[in-house]
Formats: C-alpha cells, structure tokens, sequence
C-alpha cells in the first residue's frame, strides 16, 4: 500500500506515498521527474519526484489499472486496465483525452482481454497488447 522511491546507489529511502489499497503499477517519464501510481480500484497519481508533491490525478477510481506508459513529450500518459479499456490522459492536469477498448475474437479467444503493455509509435498512434495476444493499434487525437 506504499510506493517507495530509493537511490539505488546508497540504499537510502527517499520518499513513499501511501495508498489506501495495494499498489498495482509505478512509472516515471522519460525525463525522471515524474511518476505515476496507480492502486488497487482507486485513482492514479502523478507525483512530482523532486518535491513529492501531487501534480494531478487520474479519475480512474473503482477501475483496476494494468499498465501505463507516458508519451515520448512527457505531455500525456496512456493507461490500460483490467477491464480492456485504454485511457489517455493529460500528464499535468488528469484530464481525460481519449478512451478505447481492446478488440477481442469471440470463439477465438477468451471474451474479455486485459491490457498487459502500451507503447507511443510515431506520436499519432498507441499500440496495447492484450492478455489474449491480440496486437491493437489505435490512432490519437
């Protein structure tokens, strides 16, 4: 129910936010300042790792996050949940910029599918593989 952030060098503890649920996905952006916590059916928090400070939240409560990557910009991040929905979302405000929902093969594979990875390509698209294997691509706003 903590995300701790250590220098790895020393083994020194230098900062945790505590969750009211067990943690289920950290990330940071590409430039290491910022990080994104997520547990167990509540909200997802972008923290500022030079203060520890709040920067935003996600309004994804009651909604179990599975990945999260930021953008290459650092200006948004995507996450997949549980549910086979991927959100996008502004990385400074939480704001909620876009939602899709992973494709499924019905007779094929299971009936529903859960995000395991995102990944950006090219700034105009989002790629998430499902639990199911399948390979989606969705284009950006």
């Amino acid at each position: 129910m903590t995300a701790n952030l250590w220098n790895w060098r020393t083994g020194q503890k230098i900062r945790s936010w505590e969750h009211n649920f067990p943690v289920d996905v950290v990330t940071s952006n590409h430039t290491g300042d910022v990080i994104f916590v997520a547990a167990y059916m509540d909200n997802g928090y972008l923290y500022d790792l030079n203060t520890g400070n709040t920067i935003a939240t996600t309004n994804t409560q009651r909604q179990r996050i599975s990945a999260a990557r930021f953008s290459p910009d650092n200006k948004r991040i995507a996450l997949g949940l549980f549910d086979g929905h991927i959100q996008l979302h502004d990385a400074t405000t939480g704001e909620l910029l876009g939602k899709w929902r992973m494709h499924i093969r019905p007779n094929v594979y299971r009936e529903s599918s859960y995000v395991t990875d995102l990944a950006f390509v090219s700034g105009k698209k989002l790629v998430a593989l499902g639990s199911n294997g399948l390979l989606n691509h969705f284009e950006l706003p």
